[in-house]
């Protein structure tokens, strides 16, 4: 299944210094993946290059950042030991970091993508805290309750060809280089939280994917809840157990906020 082989990469932002990072991720890094798998430099740069390799470096808004290499879904175990070691060391994220996850989808259209999110942006947000519901670096494409009683159709087009780098779904990368950017979780250093986000995340896309593109536009915005969502999604019982528990926890958060 493309699932298996779908590339992404992750960025994880910290509120530490970027020498403390280093020290401790490079450390990680070694023990899972071997010698040489990461570059670091005290600077703001794009990881478009080594891209086999973990980059540590400062960030535009947190003090640091760790992204990994291009990774799928058999390097989650991997990425979630580098994470686990950097929390028994007390690395920590604030409430203002976030984890981006960039996915490679040659394969889906954009307005096919978009209209994928206008179904469920409802029923995935409310699995998070409403500080990210309010956050103006991963911002509700659907901004008002009126909005939930249009059609998709309705808001499709402008709400792709506006994409903004500040949404929960960036689709600015898209024209270039045919990825997404999925903004909306909080930093963390929870792996067993990151491998269930990880792997809900890439299975949307694949639910996404196999949706009918001509039928999608005539559906409700956020007419899919979680419940329905989670049945379509076809998740292994750890990851669905995960996301159940998140949703429990958040779902009465207010949302139109």
């Amino acid at each position: 299944m493309r699932k298996y082989t779908r590339k992404f990469g992750i960025e994880f932002e910290f509120e530490c210094s970027w020498e403390r990072l280093k020290k401790c991720a490079s450390k990680a890094i070694k023990n899972t993946y071997g010698p040489r798998k990461y570059y670091a430099k005290e600077e703001r740069f794009s990881s478009d290059f080594q891209t086999n390799k973990w980059h540590i470096k400062e960030e535009n808004t947190a003090v640091s950042e760790l992204t990994t290499p291009i990774s799928t879904l058999r390097d989650v175990k991997s990425i979630c030991e580098v994470i686990d070691e950097l929390r028994k060391d007390l690395i920590r994220p604030q409430e203002d970091c976030g984890i981006h996850i960039h996915i490679d989808v040659p394969d889906i259209d954009i307005y096919h993508i978009m209209s994928g999110w206008l179904l469920s942006e409802r029923a995935i947000i409310s699995c998070f805290p409403a500080f990210r519901r309010r956050n103006g670096f991963c911002e509700k494409i659907l901004d008002h309750p009126s909005a939930s009683r249009s059609q998709i159709a309705k808001y499709l087009e402008n709400k792709t060809d506006m994409a903004t780098h500040s949404e929960a779904i960036d689709l600015t990368g898209y024209q270039d280089n045919k990825t997404i950017e999925i903004r909306l979780c909080e930093g963390s250093v929870d792996p067993e939280w990151i491998r269930a986000w990880i792997i809900f995340v890439i299975n949307w896309v694949e639910f996404v994917k196999a949706k009918n593109p001509s039928l999608l536009p005539c559906e409700k915005c956020n007419s899919l809840d979680f419940e329905h969502l989670l049945d379509e999604m076809h998740l292994d019982k750890k990851t669905e157990s995960v996301m159940k528990d998140r949703y429990e926890r958040y779902k009465k958060d207010p949302y139109w906020v």
